[in-house]
């Protein structure tokens, strides 16, 4: 059922009626989807314990004040999962039909759903999502270079979600202006210090680490997992044909691309630690807009040969052909069971 679903947002996207794109259809269904889930998602049940301490006066998540808040005044857990739910499908939206035109939403749609790490994740925790969501809102801040509002709702998503403080220094490096040669020849520099050094991120990690106080991550750090070579390859095809194609976006879709390309790097950069990608969840959702931005550019620009060939049809199809084999590794994981069938709360009421 679940795959049914998803796959119905997705042929709803690509369609119009008379002239009008059906993108919306596509976002009503995805937030029914999410508002009527029940005992879903592998975090589901421990947002039902945790809503229960709260309101037993117990303080589960100390320093995420605001999630507590929204806690305590919603009259009960199926009523929080509705909100959280409708904010987190709003504001995708918004982004898609705000900064996307025709056909592209539906592209947008389509890597939305069929990477598991954007939509059905983001389901799952609840409390980054949120502190994601309003980070997406703050991007405009960052465009339109406003640091108080954008350091203001930063630290609103952070009391969602602790992690959203390692968002600050963000307004520092990303902005609307392509980068100069030695700009890229600096960062690039970095990266492959980074890549290569598992010391130095080593350092960063523990770092990162003692500043958020959290011990969720500080075990996962213990742990010592790692991402597999053949996951940063491929992470690495992404880089690459985002990084080729920078140049080429501009004003938001330029900010968006830059957000994605830390969100592919952090994705590489798990090869030392796997607890990156939640990180990453926060700059990974601006795929949605920059990978039709990319295709937008090619499909209009005078391309012809080889050049028109690899843009518009050899990248894109690899690109889809790894989403697809992710979206069926993840559906196959264990790790991922709670995932697969697909539960409403009409089951728990009734």
């Amino acid at each position: 059922m679940v795959h049914l679903i998803l796959m119905l947002t997705i042929i709803l996207a690509v369609s119009k009626y008379k002239n009008i794109r059906l993108t919306g259809c596509s976002f009503l269904i995805l937030a029914l989807f999410a508002v009527l889930r029940y005992d879903y998602g592998n975090d589901y049940n421990s947002y039902i314990k945790a809503y229960n301490s709260i309101n037993h006066g117990i303080d589960v998540f100390v320093n995420e004040k605001l999630f507590t808040l929204l806690n305590k005044i919603t009259p009960n857990f199926y009523v929080l999962i509705a909100i959280t739910s409708l904010f987190f499908t709003y504001v995708i939206y918004r982004l898609v039909s705000k900064h996307l035109i025709g056909g592209f939403q539906g592209l947008a749609v389509l890597i939305f759903v069929i990477n598991p790490y954007l939509f059905l994740m983001n389901l799952s925790a609840i409390r980054q999502c949120i502190a994601m969501c309003i980070f997406i809102l703050a991007v405009k801040f960052l465009q339109d270079r406003k640091p108080i509002p954008y350091v203001v709702m930063i630290l609103i998503a952070s009391m969602f979600h602790l992690s959203a403080l390692v968002l600050l220094p963000v307004y520092l490096f990303v902005n609307d202006k392509a980068m100069s040669k030695i700009q890229v020849f600096l960062l690039a520099t970095a990266m492959i210090l980074l890549l290569v050094e598992g010391g130095l991120v080593t350092s960063l990690m523990e770092t990162g680490l003692t500043v958020l106080d959290n011990s969720e991550y500080a075990y996962q750090y213990s742990e010592g997992l790692k991402n597999s070579l053949r996951a940063t390859l491929l992470t690495g095809i992404y880089f690459l044909y985002v990084a080729l194609n920078l140049s080429y976006l501009k004003g938001y879709k330029l900010i968006c691309g830059k957000m994605y390309l830390i969100g592919l790097f952090l994705g590489m950069l798990a090869i030392h630690f796997s607890m990156i990608t939640r990180i990453q969840m926060y700059f990974d959702i601006f795929s949605i807009i920059t990978i039709p931005s990319i295709m937008e550019y090619h499909l209009n620009a005078a391309e012809e040969g080889w050049k028109k060939i690899i843009n518009l049809y050899f990248f894109p199809i690899l690109l889809l052909m790894i989403y697809a084999a992710r979206y069926y590794t993840f559906f196959t994981n264990p790790m991922w069971s709670p995932f697969g069938t697909y539960h409403t709360i009409f089951e728990a009421i009734l």
